[in-house]
C-alpha cells in the first residue's frame, strides 16, 4: 500500500486530540431555571455568561455527545466579517440600525478573545490574521474599493496583495490577488470546545448528552420541555442554539436556518518547512467564490486541512474526499499525490439575509445562523442571548432587533440546495470566463 492509498478515517482530524464525550445522562436531568438546547459554542457560551452573572440551575441539553456537532467539525478559522456591506445594511434597516449591526460584528472578535482568556488548556490559538483570495479580477477590484471606502482609522487593518505578489501569502497562481486581514487567525476547534466544557462544569453548569427534546410548550410562567422516552421537565427560561442541526422542536426557527454540509480533508503529515512554503504567514485562507474553498495548516504545521462545498447534495466522506482532493490540487498542484488521512463533514447554518440572529419568539430565546463564521460569532451570540435573558426584556439592539426572515417554501428539508449549488458554480465559471474575454 502506498502513501497515496492509506485508509481514510471518516471522523474529524480534530477528534484525535479532543474527541466528543458523554455528559450527564437523561435521568439526571430535572427541573431548572434555564434550559439550553444545543451544546455547541452558542449553548456553552450562553450558559457560561449566565453562570458568571450568578445564575444557578442551568442545564445544557444535547441529543448527541458533547462536542459531536459542527463545533468540532469546522475549519478552525477565526473571523467575524459581515457578509452584507454597509450600503446594503443601510438600505435594509436604515442608518442607525445598520450602525448597530456593524457594531455587533466589530465587538465579536474582542469578546471571543475576552472569553478565551478565561479558559484553561492548550487550544493552539494563533492570531496570525487571514487572507482572502480573489477568484476573478472583478472581485479584486471590489476588494480594493471596499478598503478605500473604509474610514482612515480602519484601513490599516487590511492590505491588498496584487497578483504578482500573491506568493508572499499563498503559493498558488489560482487567484487574481488577495486581501490580508490583520484580525483573525486559527484555533483547534475541538480543544476550544473542550475548554468551554471545562469552564462550564467549573461554574456548576450541568451538561447533558443523549437527551432529545421533542417539544417545548408554555406552562404558567415558564415552559415544559418534553423529552424522548416520555419524560418532561420544567424550565423558567429556554434558549435554543441548534444552528445547523435544528430539528422539528421549534418549527419557526427551523424555517430560518438552512443547514449546508461543509466537507473537509486532512493530508498525511509532511515536513513543516515544506508546508510553510505554501502558506508563509500561517494564516487562515478562504476565497471569494460562491462555492468557496477554505484551508489552513494544522496546528503542528505538518498537514494541509482543506475544506469546501464538495457537494450540495448528500454524499459520504469517501466521495467528498475525491472532490476535495481535486479542489486542493487546483490550488496546490504539488499536493496532488499526497495521501488523505481524514475526511469529514459538518453542517453550516445559513440565513436568507446572510446575517446571524438572536432574539425571542413566543418567549423562547434563540441564537444562530452564523453563515460560515461560527467559532467567533457563535461565541458572541451565545453571550448576547444570555444577556437578553438577564436584562429582563430591555429593547434589543443590532443583530437582536433586525427582522429574521423565513426561507419561502422551506420547512426543514433543503430541497433547493442542489439547484442553488449549480447556479453558484455556473456563476464562478462565468466570472473566470470574463477574466479571459
Amino acid at each position: 500500500m502506498t502513501s497515496a492509498t492509506l485508509p481514510i478515517t471518516t471522523t474529524p482530524y480534530w477528534w484525535e486530540a479532543a474527541p466528543p464525550e458523554h455528559g450527564l445522562p437523561a435521568d439526571a436531568l430535572g427541573d431548572c431555571d434555564v434550559a439550553i438546547v444545543g451544546s455547541g459554542y452558542t449553548g456553552l457560551n450562553a450558559a457560561i455568561t449566565l453562570a458568571e452573572a450568578g445564575g444557578t440551575r442551568i442545564a445544557v441539553i444535547d441529543r448527541q455527545r458533547l462536542g459531536e456537532g459542527a463545533s468540532s467539525r469546522n475549519g478552525g478559522q477565526l473571523g467575524a466579517e459581515s457578509k452584507v456591506d454597509t450600503a446594503h445594511l443601510e438600505k435594509r434597516y436604515g442608518r442607525d440600525v445598520a450602525r448597530e449591526v456593524e457594531a455587533d460584528f466589530r465587538a465579536a472578535m474582542p469578546f471571543f478573545l475576552e472569553r478565551f482568556a478565561t479558559l484553561t488548556g492548550e487550544c493552539h490559538l494563533q492570531m496570525t490574521g487571514s487572507v482572502v483570495g480573489a477568484h476573478c479580477t472583478a472581485d479584486y477590484r471590489q476588494m480594493a474599493a471596499a478598503v478605500e471606502g473604509l474610514p482612515a482609522a480602519e484601513r490599516g487593518r487590511y492590505r491588498l496583495v496584487p497578483p504578482d505578489q500573491l506568493h508572499r501569502e499563498i503559493r498558488t497562481d489560482i487567484y487574481r490577488g488577495a486581501l490580508v486581514r490583520d484580525e483573525g487567525g486559527l484555533i483547534h476547534p475541538a480543544l476550544y470546545h473542550r475548554a468551554l466544557r471545562e469552564r462550564a462544569r467549573g461554574l456548576g453548569i450541568a451538561l447533558h448528552s443523549g437527551v432529545e427534546v421533542t417539544g417545548v410548550a408554555r406552562e404558567g410562567q415558564g415552559f415544559r420541555l418534553h423529552l424522548g422516552g416520555g419524560r418532561a421537565i420544567r424550565a423558567r427560561q429556554v434558549i435554543m442554539g441548534p444552528n445547523g442541526y435544528a430539528g422539528p422542536v421549534m418549527p419557526w426557527l427551523r424555517r430560518r436556518l438552512v443547514p449546508v454540509a461543509s466537507y473537509m480533508i486532512a493530508t498525511a503529515p509532511l515536513p513543516a518547512a515544506r508546508m510553510r512554503e505554501l502558506i508563509p504567514g500561517n494564516r487562515a485562507v478562504a476565497d471569494t467564490k460562491k462555492v468557496l474553498y477554505y484551508y489552513r495548516l494544522s496546528p503542528d504545521g505538518q498537514r494541509m486541512l482543506f475544506g469546501g462545498r464538495a457537494s450540495f447534495t448528500a454524499i459520504d466522506e469517501q466521495r467528498s474526499a475525491v472532490g476535495l482532493r481535486g479542489f486542493m490540487r487546483s490550488v496546490f498542484p504539488e499536493l496532488g499525490d499526497v495521501a488523505i488521512t481524514h475526511s469529514w463533514l459538518g453542517n453550516v447554518a445559513f440565513c436568507l439575509d446572510f446575517l446571524p440572529h438572536y432574539g425571542v419568539h413566543d418567549g423562547i430565546h434563540y441564537a444562530g445562523g452564523c453563515n460560515g463564521s461560527g467559532i467567533v460569532m457563535s461565541t458572541y451570540l451565545g453571550h448576547k442571548v444570555a444577556e437578553r435573558v438577564l436584562d429582563g426584556g430591555q429593547p434589543a439592539r443590532g443583530l437582536g432587533r433586525i427582522p429574521y426572515p423565513a426561507v419561502p417554501g422551506y420547512t426543514g428539508n433543503p430541497w433547493f440546495l442542489g439547484i442553488v449549488g449549480n447556479l453558484y458554480r455556473a456563476g464562478d465559471m462565468l466570472a473566470r470566463w470574463r477574466d479571459r474575454a
